[in-house]
């Protein structure tokens, strides 16, 4: 599978299977070594040269047919499991472009790497039964879940974001959901949060979303939409240059774009998310902090970020309606918000009472039961439909 041979036509990646120790520990050293060499494999079987740099990692030198080439060599490495002894696993990357000038050594302390497309950081393996338990259920529901999307049953669900003044919609954000049929069992994208999280593959579901929030605005003029990102999506690499493109082409749409970010994960680099930010900014969109008080604190994003919206979660709302303690907890935080953001939403909304709790702290928008019943729901079809080259044509691929 090695070449020695340097071909000036071709670019060279340098791959990175960051989930190697979690495979071995979970399913063995053998099934970890047959896992790199599949990934392998499937770059051999279009031409490439394949040249080990490590138990988990290697350079592959490929003709360059496109000019996002990373992403798609992402998106078609990630989606696609490798099966070792019946047993499905996804593949967690991270990819670089390498300096021809510095491949030749094939060691990774020399090599010059540039462009890098960086997955989600994963949890280490523990040496432990309920921990390998626990990722091999994780595995398998994340498998289930990338086929979902591959074969085009996921679907998002827009709900409305009201203001509570002149009962308009501010935006409407974006759910991803899987409904079933008489012979495929529905799936709800919100019970597999933390099997993602725990596997890694938080960025390609956020490239699917992204991609489909961006299909629909083009189709659709007028409507503006929230797509949800994980905290590490906040980062601009190359796995963002295709729909960075897109925005800077289409202003119009980039402005009806809200991005929120979620609470459901730590913030690895905040300098890099406010990078992510002041650049997609400029180009239009706007930003919003999801569901604060459910999850990590966001204190240094939420001074530094300028969120244009700033949505409370429900749990804040809820408890107000029965004590005195949860109404002060929620004007609290209505008060801290309202110093770094112009729009503040409270989610959660179901009832006139509700309403009445959140106008009474000063809050004029929500979300929630309350303004669905007004409002009928839409669907987008979930699917990577842009023009996108598959790395590997020889291997049946869900992408």
């Amino acid at each position: 599978m090695c070449n020695q041979c340097v071909d000036v036509g071709c670019v060279h990646i340098h791959v990175v299977l960051l989930n190697y120790a979690q495979i071995k520990v979970a399913y063995g050293e053998y099934s970890a070594g047959r896992f790199v060499r599949d990934i392998q494999e499937r770059f051999f079987l279009q031409g490439g040269s394949v040249y080990v740099t490590d138990n988990n990692s290697f350079v592959v030198s490929i003709a360059n047919q496109t000019c996002d080439l990373l992403e798609d060599t992402y998106l078609s490495i990630s989606v696609t499991p490798v099966v070792v002894d019946d047993i499905r696993v996804l593949p967690v990357v991270s990819l670089s472009l390498v300096d021809a000038a510095s491949v030749e050594s094939y060691k990774m302390s020399s090599m010059v790497s540039s462009a890098v497309c960086v997955g989600a950081t994963i949890k280490p393996a523990k040496l432990d039964h309920k921990w390998r338990a626990s990722y091999e259920r994780d595995m398998s529901m994340c498998v289930e879940l990338m086929s979902r999307l591959g074969t085009r049953q996921g679907s998002l669900q827009r709900q409305p974001v009201n203001s509570i003044v002149t009962g308009t919609v501010l935006y409407e954000e974006a759910f991803l959901r899987f409904d079933g049929d008489e012979n495929i069992q529905s799936l709800c994208f919100a019970e597999y949060i933390e099997a993602v999280k725990n596997i890694g593959i938080q960025k390609i579901v956020d490239m699917y979303v992204m991609n489909t929030v961006l299909n629909q605005l083009e189709r659709e003029s007028g409507v503006s939409i929230g797509c949800n990102l994980s905290a590490s999506s906040f980062i601009l690499d190359k796995l963002w240059a295709r729909a960075v493109k897109r925005l800077a082409s289409n202003p119009d749409m980039a402005c009806r774009l809200v991005i929120e970010l979620t609470e459901e994960e730590p913030m690895e680099d905040i300098d890099a998310a406010l990078d992510f930010i002041e650049k997609l900014r400029g180009l239009g969109c706007r930003f919003a902090l999801d569901d604060l008080g459910a999850g990590m604190s966001r204190t240094t994003v939420i001074e530094r970020a300028k969120f244009e919206f700033i949505k409370i979660d429900k749990s804040l709302l809820h408890s107000a309606r029965h004590t005195a303690a949860g109404k002060s907890m929620l004007k609290h935080t209505v008060d801290y918000c309202k110093l770094f953001s112009k729009e503040i939403i409270v989610e959660g909304m179901e009832t006139l009472e509700d309403m009445h709790e959140v106008m009474s702290v000063g809050v004029t928008a929500g979300q929630g039961f309350y303004f669905n019943t007004k409002e009928k729901k839409s669907k987008i079809s979930i699917a990577y439909t842009e023009a996108h080259n598959k790395v590997f044509p020889l291997i049946n691929l869900v992408v």
